[in-house]
């Protein structure tokens, strides 16, 4: 029975550096314990080490694992095409069609000088025109050319089918119909400029003459020719009001300076209005209608225009309907308010 010796230590560390130092054993310290099974032999510490995780998965660690060969990658050759098949390629093709240059003509010889479209001396400078201006690229174009002077182009372009080919005249007429039409609209779009431009010319001349200082009222402060004072008390001052509401820039201002006043709805704004022209005791002797309790209508007042105007003023979209409706409900309470405001007059006194 084969035995060794195994040192007296208990933590995986130690164990560790024992073995990586090759220490001797101690014969009074170490213990002497027997060999049941020898798995692998190794003189490598590391190649040991790696067995000895390996062994706690599997017993037989004997065969070394073979190592994978990494699969190189492929290169897949480039195809070279050779002169053979450049040269059947060539030979499918068609030749090139031929360049063929343009005569030169001069003023006597030119096409349009012998159709009569123009004389003799101004044919051959019109033709080097019209081609500049035909070649020119549209982003040179500093100004859009005129509706007679591409008209006049695309005459000279139809003249000139006595010595051109067919392919190049129908593209040549057919990029200068595109010009007479690009032309048409610019000239139409300048047009209205203008016409924008002149119209602000007129509008900023009004206001210049007539400032809003001078058109608006200033609102948040009575006129001074107010003939009295607000809230409304009696009836004598409510006939002199309605008087004063007669003059259209009285009644504005007085529209401007009640509409400043608001209100969170058109209740509200009502109220307040209807609070701010009349007293309580005024307002009990009247009705909208005046069909009730021997009261004077309301809705035949200027007065009642006055509130309305200064409501819809301050809410455009409120109707008419509605402003009389809340005046009917705040006239209605009037004399209860009137009576609280007497009680409460009483009691301080």
């Amino acid at each position: 029975m084969r035995e060794v010796f195994w040192p007296p230590v208990k933590s995986q560390a130690k164990l560790q550096n024992f073995l990586r130092r090759g220490s001797l054993p101690e014969h009074d310290k170490w213990v002497l314990c027997g060999i049941k099974r020898c798995f692998f032999s190794s003189d490598d510490y590391e190649n040991a080490n790696k067995k000895l995780k390996l062994l706690e998965v599997t017993s037989d660690v004997q065969t070394e694992p073979e190592e994978e060969s990494r699969r190189k990658r492929k290169r897949v050759p480039r195809k070279l095409y050779s002169e053979s098949e450049d040269s059947e390629e060539n030979e499918l093709l068609p030749p090139p069609p031929r360049i063929v240059s343009k005569p030169k003509y001069t003023g006597a010889t030119h096409p349009l000088a012998r159709n009569g479209l123009c004389s003799q001396d101004e044919s051959l400078s019109q033709i080097e025109n019209s081609e500049s201006t035909c070649s020119t690229p549209k982003s040179n174009l500093c100004y859009p050319a005129t509706s007679t002077n591409l008209e006049h182009s695309l005459e000279v372009s139809q003249a000139r089918t006595s010595y051109e080919s067919p392919g190049n005249i129908s593209f040549e007429q057919s990029s200068l119909q595109k010009q007479l039409e690009e032309s048409s609209f610019q000239i139409k779009l300048f047009k209205q400029l203008k016409f924008i431009q002149e119209q602000n010319s007129q509008i900023l001349a009004i206001v210049k003459k007539h400032p809003p200082s001078a058109i608006l009222p200033k609102i948040n402060i009575l006129p001074e020719n107010l003939p009295c004072d607000f809230p409304i008390k009696n009836q004598e001052n409510l006939q002199e009001l309605e008087v004063y509401l007669l003059d259209n820039q009285n009644f504005s201002c007085l529209v401007a300076y009640l509409a400043a006043i608001g209100g969170k709805d058109l209740t509200t704004q009502v109220n307040n209005v209807l609070r701010r022209l009349l007293s309580n005791d005024l307002a009990s002797q009247f009705s909208f209608y005046g069909k009730r309790s021997n009261k004077k209508a309301f809705s035949t007042l200027k007065t009642k225009d006055l509130v309305i105007a200064a409501v819809k003023q301050c809410s455009k979209e409120a109707k008419f309907k509605d402003i009389e409706n809340s005046m009917k409900v705040w006239l209605k309470h009037a004399p209860h308010r009137y009576r609280i405001e007497i009680a409460k007059q009483t009691a301080d006194l």
